[in-house]
C-alpha cells in the first residue's frame, strides 16, 4: 500500500524522551526557570535549541544551548532502541519497501544512534535539523523526504511520537502513526485524531 516508511527518531526508535527531559530540566534549572515536564514534553518534535530560544528568555538561550549541547554526552550511554525496531526496519526492506529516516536531532547524533542500534544498513535516507532551514512543525524535512524519492504524499506513512510530528505530517499531506512509546499517551494521541496510534513499534507491521 505504502511505498515509503519516514520514522521519527526520539521516542519512536530511540527511548529518550525521559531522558532528554531531565536535560532539559537540568539546563532550564541551571537559569532558574521551572517547567512542568509534561509542558516541556509537549515542545518535543522541535529542535532543541528552539525549545530552549522559547523557554530561556534576557538573551541566555545561546549560552543555555551550548549547555546543553555540552552536557549530551552524559546522557548518550543510557539510551536504548526499542526492541522492534531493527525488526521493523529488517522487515520493511525484505518487503520492499523504501525506509527513512526523519529527525530534529544534529548529523551526529542521528548517525551515532542509527550504527549503535544497527538500524543504518536498512535506511535508504536520513535526514536531520542540518538539512531544512525550518524544523518541525514545518513539513521541510518530510516534503524534502518526498522530493528525493520523487514519491506522492498519498505512497508514504510516517511514524512518530509528537504532536509537531502530527502537525508537520498534515501540512505535508501524509498519513501518520503516532506512537505511544515517546511524547504522548494513548488517550492524547487519539485526541489528535491520527491515521493510526501504535502502542508499539511491532504494530506497524500491519502496514508492511
Amino acid at each position: 500500500m505504502y511505498k515509503l516508511f519516514i520514522f521519527d527518531m526520539d521516542g519512536t526508535l530511540v527511548d529518550s524522551v525521559d531522558k532528554w527531559a531531565d536535560l532539559f530540566e537540568r539546563t532550564l534549572l541551571k537559569y532558574h526557570i521551572n517547567v512542568p515536564r509534561e509542558h516541556l514534553k509537549g515542545s518535543f518534535g522541535r529542535e532543541a535549541p528552539e525549545i530552549i530560544r522559547m523557554l530561556i528568555p534576557n538573551g541566555m538561550a545561546r549560552e543555555a544551548t551550548n549547555f546543553f549541547m555540552n552536557h549530551q554526552k552524559d546522557y548518550l550511554s543510557t539510551f536504548q532502541a526499542f526492541p522492534s525496531a531493527k525488526r521493523v526496519f529488517k522487515d520493511a526492506k525484505e518487503k520492499g519497501h523504501i525506509v527513512a529516516v526523519a529527525t530534529g536531532n544534529t548529523r551526529r547524533l542521528m548517525n551515532f544512534f542509527l550504527q549503535k542500534f544497527e538500524l543504518a544498513q536498512y535506511v535508504d535516507f536520513c535526514i536531520c535539523s542540518e538539512d531544512v532551514a525550518h524544523g518541525k512543525p514545518d513539513p521541510e524535512i518530510l516534503l524534502k523526504t518526498l522530493k528525493h524519492f520523487n514519491i506522492r504524499p498519498e505512497d508514504a506513512f510516517y511514524i512518530a511520537d509528537s504532536p509537531m510530528d502530527f502537525l508537520a505530517a498534515k501540512a505535508a499531506h501524509i498519513k501518520i502513526g503516532l506512537i505511544t512509546t515517546g511524547v504522548l499517551c494513548e488517550k492524547r494521541a487519539r485526541d489528535l485524531k491520527p491515521d493510526y496510534v501504535f502502542r508499539d513499534l511491532i504494530e506497524v507491521e500491519k502496514l508492511i
